[in-house]
């Protein structure tokens, strides 16, 4: 699935913030996030807010453990929000006002299966 180093990019961001994710002219098939092995429990989460104005993307929010998918998707809450510092990792909000949706990447819960 993610065998060659020439599809992967490695990217700082800072915990306890929102960033707002968008792209162009890239199609991507899949995204998929690693933490760092020196992100803890007590650091706050970090929350990605990816644009959702077109309803023909699929977003399937799911557990990795060592590349595969574990249990059931994570289903997202509806025009709720995200907290940095106590949301757990795959938390997803959808805001059909905003046309948003926000997922947490967190070490809270990575250990979920």
């Amino acid at each position: 699935m993610y065998t060659s180093i020439i599809y992967q990019y490695s990217l700082p961001f800072v915990a306890g913030r929102t960033y707002a994710i968008w792209w162009e002219s890239i199609d991507f098939n899949n995204l998929a996030i690693d933490l760092s092995p020196l992100f803890d429990d007590n650091d706050s989460g970090i929350i990605f807010k990816f644009n959702y104005t077109a309803h023909r993307e699929l977003f399937d929010i799911y557990h990795l453990v060592d590349l595969e998918k574990t249990g059931d998707s994570i289903m997202p809450f509806i025009n709720d929000t995200l907290n940095e510092t106590d949301c757990q990792l795959g938390e997803n909000v959808v805001d059909l006002d905003n046309k948003t949706l926000s997922v947490c990447v967190s070490s809270r819960g990575k250990n979920q299966t």
